[in-house]
């Protein structure tokens, strides 16, 4: 029994580490698939080394994509598009910021 409360708790974190709208399927349907009430859900989604466990693999997903979404964004701004430049400025200052690259 502790397998699969453990494996439905991982399941979820991996669930709410994707962005919502790629999500196939609802909360109560998630809950109905593994057994579980939508309150033990949300208690253990709201758990903070659950919380860290999500954010962890949602900046492990950004830092593999990216480059590649920069480089598009890049290819757009020298097009002329106005607001891909903003976006990639705002974008490149703020990666120098938190890389201390100013």
């Amino acid at each position: 029994m502790e397998e699969t409360k453990e494996n439905w708790i991982d399941k979820m974190i991996e669930r709410e580490a994707i962005p919502k709208q790629l999500r196939e399927d609802t909360v109560d349907e998630f809950c109905e698939k593994y057994g579980v009430p939508p309150s033990n859900y949300y208690y253990h989604f709201s758990r903070p080394e659950n919380k860290k466990k999500i954010i962890a693999i949602t900046v492990d997903n950004v830092k593999k994509h990216a480059p590649e979404i920069l480089e598009k964004l890049a290819e757009k701004a020298k097009d002329g598009d106005v607001k891909a430049i903003d976006l990639y400025m705002d974008m490149i200052l703020q990666l120098s910021k938190n890389l201390h690259l100013s």
